[in-house]
C-alpha cells in the first residue's frame, strides 16, 4: 500500500467449496480503517507473526466504522 501503513484486521477465514484434490479454496476478509479507500490491486501487507506478503486485495463492501477487503487463494 502506498503511503503510510494501514492497521487492518483479519474479520474471517472462509472455506469456498468445493476443494480439489491439489488445494482447499479460501477467502480472507478484512476490516480497514474508513478512510482511506485502498484499491483493488496486489499490496503488500506484514505481520509480526506471519512475516512480509504480498496478496490481491479488492473492497468489497464498506459502513461509517470501516472498509471490507476480501482476497481470495484457489
Amino acid at each position: 500500500m502506498d503511503g503510510a501503513p494501514l492497521d487492518f484486521v483479519l474479520a474471517e477465514v472462509r472455506e469456498l467449496a468445493p476443494p480439489t484434490a491439489m488445494r482447499d479454496p479460501f477467502s480472507l476478509l478484512f476490516h480497514g480503517p474508513p478512510a482511506p479507500l485502498v484499491a483493488q490491486g496486489i499490496h503488500h501487507l506484514e505481520h509480526p507473526t506471519m512475516g512480509e506478503l504480498d496478496i490481491f486485495v479488492v473492497p468489497i463492501g464498506a459502513d461509517q466504522e470501516k472498509i471490507l477487503y476480501q482476497a481470495i487463494f484457489n
